[in-house]
């Protein structure tokens, strides 16, 4: 495979269940602009009173970077307060939740592996 450049503005918007008044743009996954069965990278905006539903994966990890904003998460029942500039590492079997108790969007780039078919 060669290389790509995408602008994340040309993503169309995917909405996942689970995933209230947020939006992700899959710019390299399975099913993303970028095909590939490896990784899964991306950016999520979470609007205002966005919630992610409470999940836990026993294969997969994440890593996130908020780029812009506050969040609040809950990572196996602990509450944490994200601000920008944080990196959040989550391995498998981690109990996560996210909401966006601002009233301003925040911005994650979102790391993920392996991604999700």
């Amino acid at each position: 495979m060669g290389c790509k450049v995408v602008k994340v503005s040309d993503v169309e918007n995917t909405l996942l269940p689970g995933h209230h008044n947020m939006v992700i743009k899959k710019i390299v996954s399975p099913k993303g602009v970028i095909k590939d069965e490896k990784i899964d990278f991306g950016v999520s905006v979470y609007n205002p009173n966005a919630h992610v539903e409470e999940a836990v994966h026993e294969d997969v990890y994440h890593i996130f970077y908020l780029m812009k904003g506050k969040l609040t998460g809950i990572l196996d029942g602990e509450r944490r307060e994200f601000v920008e500039g944080d990196v959040i590492y989550i391995p498998p079997g981690v109990r996560h939740e996210f909401l966006n108790e601002t009233s301003e969007p925040a911005v994650i780039v979102a790391v993920i592996y392996p991604p999700f078919k």
